[in-house]
């Protein structure tokens, strides 16, 4: 039953997050033209709309269909770890990195199945990175957040033990 709860949280977690992600696009989609940009913080952070039909930096521009499948691959690998490998309660922060992870994968493999292009939509000028929507965002936070539990929570040779 605890399972149950758990794998249930999971999934309303994951719909909330990708809803979040579509709704923003969705917006810049309805109330913005292509490359139409407005300050959020003047000389800082800008809505800048674009459609990406590659991933971040523009690697594998135009290469959708192995954008999908590499994405629908990686999901069913973290859908493997969600239910098999990370069971013990120890995992619930690694799960929920999973859940954040899939759900980016998610909202932005919609984007490629429904446009054959990704909705990107803000720009942090200081650095001049790349632009990048919400989807990203869960990507790269759970990453980095993942970084830092595996070089001090989860050692690599205690996660072999098992």
């Amino acid at each position: 039953m605890k399972n149950l709860s758990r794998n249930v949280g999971a999934i309303v977690l994951l719909v909330l997050l990708v809803l979040s992600d579509q709704a923003s696009k969705a917006y810049i989609r309805a109330n913005y033209s292509i490359k139409e940009s407005k300050p959020l913080i003047n000389k800082v952070l800008y809505i800048l709309y674009i459609e990406n039909d590659g991933m971040a930096f523009s690697l594998l521009k135009g290469k959708q269909i192995f954008l999908i499948i590499i994405t629908v691959v990686l999901m069913s690998l973290a859908l493997y770890y969600y239910l098999v490998v990370l069971k013990d309660n120890k995992y619930t922060p690694l799960r929920l990195i999973i859940i954040f992870i899939t759900a980016g994968g998610l909202g932005n493999l919609i984007d490629r199945l429904r446009f054959g292009k990704v909705t990107d939509f803000i720009y942090f000028s200081p650095i001049n990175f790349p632009v990048f929507n919400v989807a990203d965002i869960y990507v790269t936070c759970s990453i980095f957040v993942l970084l830092i539990l595996l070089f001090t929570k989860y050692r690599h040779d205690e996660l072999l033990k098992e």
